[in-house]
């Protein structure tokens, strides 16, 4: 599908410093598993545990950074640590 984004932006000839538009300037064409129930014939809702079935990669890793590898790394140990019973 298709999502309107902040971009941010060099202008040309200036000065190298990058602009952080206030409104989205652009689109990014994103996939999600919903995207694909038209084209199927069928399809199943389950509701689960999120700590048992959900840890997304969206964003890079960084100090603070939510949803990224060092996230789910950490989400998926601590799985591992309950099967355990540790």
């Amino acid at each position: 599908h298709l999502a309107k984004k902040k971009i941010p932006w060099v202008p040309p000839g200036g000065d190298g410093e990058t602009v952080a538009p206030s409104a989205p300037n652009g689109f990014k064409l994103e996939m999600f598993i919903f995207d694909v129930f038209p084209f199927a014939s069928s399809h199943v809702a389950l509701s689960v545990p999120r700590e048992e079935e959900f840890a997304p990669v969206k964003n890079a890793e960084g100090p603070g950074a939510a949803d990224s590898p060092a996230t789910a790394r950490a989400a998926l140990g601590a799985l591992g640590r309950r099967w355990l019973g540790a």
